[in-house]
């Protein structure tokens, strides 16, 4: 069977992994035939010049029109441009161009007299401006004056482009404008000249043209007086740039200088930083530390080793309420001890009381705690507890006492850190704290006295 397997995993799955002979692309046996239809290297041929054996990926680039190399792929002539709509293969193109150069150029022709139309439009549209000191001719010598006049127009009609209240435009093109215009001025006296072979010296024509003449010259020296002042303008705002560009690559330079000081300092900071989180995390570490260490010295300093507590507790008013609103139930006293190596202990009270004296009653009771030395001790605990509620006018203290039941939990050998408490639930009523005949709390402190009774202890 296994043998089996391994031969269908060979030669029979049909969703085994083979390999694309032409791309060598990992592909399942059963999408192989799919894969040919778009694998970019498998050979296919040129449907136009029939070339064999062209990967698919090269194929479009074979027969593009601009760079491709295909000599049977119908390409336009490069005088569509002009209008020429042949359109054919690429290796008769040459042999195109070859025999209509005749027709390409009366094409090219037809362009440039339409370009010089729309020139010569723009020519007597700004001609025709406000101000702009040009007349138009009569019509009966337009053949003998207009033709080198609308040539000399044409060769540059940006040069007489004027704004509505006669200055030219572009005071960037000033060069231009004034070789136009000189242009057209010699175009004219050369018009002048010519008619006056021909006409009478007072003719209208002539005088017409000698107008223009005048206009022209006066054009000029205006054009001419500008361009001189447009040039110290320029060399004045050249020199003011050549400043202004030393001084931003000044301000570049400091920029640039004030960036990096900025970077570095803020690397700074960040260490800076860094370094004053770790050494907060180390200053709330020791905080912790020296809190417990002054629990334990404040434990150590109210311990007592025999057999008795007294025990102050403040800011009775707040402890109670918080008791009553359920913040903090209970409270456990210092632990004492019946001896140095003896029995260690703590009480525990609560001033809403507990159970039974919940809401009526302060519940006092006794804790049993893990010690150093229980492994010497007798287990179960069997001495007798006293509780004391002193009265601080030394009148009438409360007092309860009890005897530990052996067999309680709450008196075995402890194994976690506190028994079960143990006591009086019952201790004494919240109403008797209100007596005016005695002085259970004073100046908001209570005081308790927890005895244990050690006369039948080694």
């Amino acid at each position: 069977m296994r043998m089996d397997l391994a031969a269908h995993l060979e030669k029979e799955c049909a969703v085994r992994q083979v390999k694309c002979k032409y791309c060598a692309q990992e592909i399942l046996l059963k999408d192989e035939k799919d894969h040919l239809f778009i694998c970019p290297q498998v050979p296919v041929n040129c449907d136009f010049c029939g070339k064999k054996k062209i990967p698919r990926a090269q194929l479009q680039q074979h027969q593009d029109e601009n760079i491709g190399d295909c000599r049977r792929l119908k390409v336009a002539c490069p005088f569509a441009i002009v209008g020429c709509p042949a359109k054919l293969e690429r290796e008769k193109l040459n042999d195109h161009i070859a025999k209509h150069q005749a027709d390409h150029l009366s094409l090219v022709l037809d362009k440039y007299h339409t370009l010089i139309s729309l020139i010569q439009g723009q020519v007597h549209q700004y001609d025709g401006g406000a101000n702009c000191g040009v007349v138009d001719f009569p019509t009966t010598v337009s053949g003998q004056v207009m033709g080198p006049l609308q040539q000399g127009a044409s060769s540059q009609p940006s040069a007489l482009m004027k704004t509505p209240g006669g200055r030219l435009q572009g005071g960037q093109q000033q060069d231009v404008h004034i070789k136009s215009l000189t242009d057209m001025f010699n175009v004219v006296v050369a018009a002048v000249s010519k008619l006056r072979g021909g006409a009478e010296p007072d003719s209208e024509l002539v005088k017409m043209l000698e107008n223009r003449m005048e206009q022209i010259a006066s054009m000029m020296e205006e054009i001419e007086h500008k361009h001189e002042a447009m040039e110290a303008r320029v060399a004045t705002f050249e020199d003011i740039v050549a400043v202004l560009n030393r001084e931003i690559e000044k301000c570049s330079a400091t920029i640039e200088a004030y960036e990096r000081q900025r970077r570095q300092d803020r690397e700074i900071i960040e260490s800076i930083e860094r370094k004053m989180k770790s050494q907060e995390r180390i200053i709330a570490l020791k905080d912790v530390a020296l809190a417990e260490q002054d629990l334990r010295i404040t434990s150590l300093e109210m311990t007592s080793y025999d057999a008795t507590l007294l025990w102050k507790i403040q800011d009775f008013t707040r402890k109670r309420h918080d008791a009553i609103t359920g913040k903090t139930t209970s409270i456990y006293s210092p632990c004492f001890y019946t001896s140095r190596t003896g029995y260690k202990m703590c009480a525990r009270i609560y001033l809403n009381g507990d159970g039974m004296g919940k809401g009526s009653h302060i519940s006092l009771f006794f804790v049993l705690m893990r010690g150093h030395f229980d492994g010497l001790l007798r287990w179960p605990f069997r001495q007798r507890v006293t509780f004391m509620l002193l009265d601080q006018n030394n009148r009438e203290h409360v007092i309860d006492a009890f005897r530990p039941d052996p067999t309680s939990s709450s008196f075995k050998r402890p194994t976690s850190d506190m028994n079960i408490a143990s006591g009086c639930p019952l201790f004494m009523p919240l109403s008797q704290l209100e007596s005016t005949r005695h002085a259970y709390v004073r100046d908001d402190e209570i005081f308790l006295k927890i005895i244990v009774d050690t006369s039948d202890l080694n």
